[in-house]
């Protein structure tokens, strides 16, 4: 299974965020292990070393985080095809239209998040969760399932 790791579980793990620094612990030993494979986007990165760097005041800790998750998980591209479905979509947060689009493009399996009003209010589709959900590995996420999506009607 490929996942979609949004950049907030991603910030979970490098900067220890409590109360969510265990689960995202327990997704990152699942992508280590082989269960699943993370991706995040191209565009991640940056937002990553932003935050990474204004949360630590450190240039060293920012680098150390993007070249973390460089040797971890898979890369996925933000050309102008998903650049311009995301606009083109109306959504109103953009940055989850540019994800949304980039998970269409690349055909992955899921987006992993904590934000489950920001992307489900997008789709009607249904997040698995540790209550009642049919995707698992770790119990404090969200995970919607992009097969669920009418991909036709983006």
């Amino acid at each position: 299974m490929k996942v979609l790791i949004d950049t907030n579980i991603t910030l979970d793990i490098l900067l220890e965020r409590e109360p969510f620094h265990q689960d995202a612990e327990k997704l990152f030993e699942a992508i280590d292990s082989g269960q699943i494979f993370g991706c995040v986007t191209a565009t991640t990165l940056t937002d990553i070393f932003y935050i990474a760097r204004k949360h630590t005041r450190s240039l060293e800790l920012a680098r150390e985080a993007v070249s973390s998750i460089l040797a971890t998980m898979i890369i996925c591209p933000v050309n102008r095809t998903v650049l311009e479905s995301a606009f083109a979509s109306g959504l109103t947060d953009f940055e989850d239209a540019v994800q949304i689009y980039m998970v269409i493009a690349q055909n992955l399996d899921a987006i992993v998040t904590r934000d489950a009003t920001g992307f489900l209010q997008h789709f009607d589709f249904k997040p698995a969760t540790k209550e009642g959900g049919r995707v698992k590995p770790c119990s404090g996420f969200y995970f919607s399932i992009c097969s669920t999506f009418d991909r036709n009607s983006l």
